[in-house]
């Protein structure tokens, strides 16, 4: 009878051994699969973020190479502008000089309207 209780016991320690190892593999998956994915979401919204993020950037880009070709062009017609300011004042120096150097050779003294000129 001792024996066989000794036995019986045996046994149920080994089941009770091997239940506690099963629930705590149990509990030990139901953990790492509830980490994984709580990992796997934060994952995901940082992803989100990065390609929000990128979207953003690639607008403000394209927005900024649009403004710099504006800005481009209204330099180019500036130049244009300027350089023709530039031909009309050339040739009106170069007027006033001759003016100038014509009145230099004449014997009339200057008017009035020439002083107003310069």
């Amino acid at each position: 009878m001792l024996t066989q209780l000794l036995h019986s016991e045996r046994t149920q320690s080994v089941r009770a051994k091997d239940d506690l190892v099963q629930r705590i593999s149990t509990l030990l998956g139901e953990f790492t699969d509830s980490r994984n994915r709580r990992l796997q979401e934060a994952i995901s919204q940082l992803q989100q973020s990065t390609s929000d993020g990128q979207t953003i950037m690639d607008s403000l880009l394209s927005t900024q190479e649009e403004k710099v070709q504006i800005g481009m062009k209204r330099r180019i017609d500036w130049e244009a502008s300027l350089e023709g300011y530039r031909t009309n004042s050339n040739s009106v120096l170069e007027g006033g000089s001759e003016a100038r150097h014509i009145q230099l050779f004449c014997a009339v003294p200057p008017t009035d309207a020439y002083h107003r000129i310069l």
